[in-house]
């Protein structure tokens, strides 16, 4: 499909079957990083 840098918004909706379970591992780091989801919460895995 694409390299992760290049994902973007127009392919978001992809990235979770690519990644299989390390979509998972992903968001928890995330959270972990940013409880408040406040980091680029319109990234590709963000909360919003």
């Amino acid at each position: 499909m694409t390299h992760h840098h290049g994902v973007g918004q127009a392919r978001s909706r992809w990235i979770a079957d690519e990644m299989g379970g390390w979509m998972r591992v992903w968001r928890a780091v995330k959270e972990g990083i940013d409880r408040e989801g406040i980091l680029n919460p319109r990234a590709v895995g963000g909360s919003r």
